[in-house]
């Protein structure tokens, strides 16, 4: 009888170790983390992709992260506005490749200039496709409304 009630609080006391164990090993993802995963894309080689200020982009068969800091400059001429010059954009990126920080760099999209708009690193290249919203008269658009399409392919 002893034996038996000795057996079932080692039992209790033995589910309630393995409970809290269970618990002190499980991981909750930061406030951190979960922001980065959800401003995160996941994307392809050779097909077209936005990203807005902050948000990321993942190449996962390629190692490759690319994310979008910020529209650092926004010269281009507006919509129903008459310029001398077309203006530009400028794009602040940052890359990662197989967990090494690759450093950042600025991509120019200009008419007429279309290797300005190109980046090559480590046998790619990445490139400025398009940067919304264009420019309207009067109406400097905010970080957080621009998107940054871009392609990334393996450079031939």
């Amino acid at each position: 009888m002893y034996m038996l009630k000795t057996q079932k609080l080692l039992s209790v006391i033995l589910l309630i170790v393995l409970m809290i164990g269970c618990r002190q090993n499980t991981s909750i993802p930061n406030s951190q983390n979960q922001n980065q995963l959800s401003n995160s894309v996941i994307v392809t080689l050779d097909s077209q992709f936005g990203l807005k200020a902050g948000q990321v982009a993942l190449i996962e068969s390629e190692k490759i992260k690319i994310q979008n800091l910020q529209v650092e400059e926004d010269s281009r001429c507006p919509d129903e506005v008459q310029c001398v010059w077309a203006g530009q954009v400028k794009v602040k990126l940052n890359v990662v490749k197989n967990q090494q920080d690759l450093g950042e760099f600025n991509l120019i999209s200009r008419a007429g200039a279309e290797n300005l708009a190109v980046k090559t690193f480590d046998g790619y290249a990445i490139k400025v496709i398009e940067v919304a919203p264009y420019p309207k008269q009067n109406q400097k658009p905010e970080q957080s409304d621009y998107i940054v399409t871009l392609v990334v392919s393996r450079k031939a």
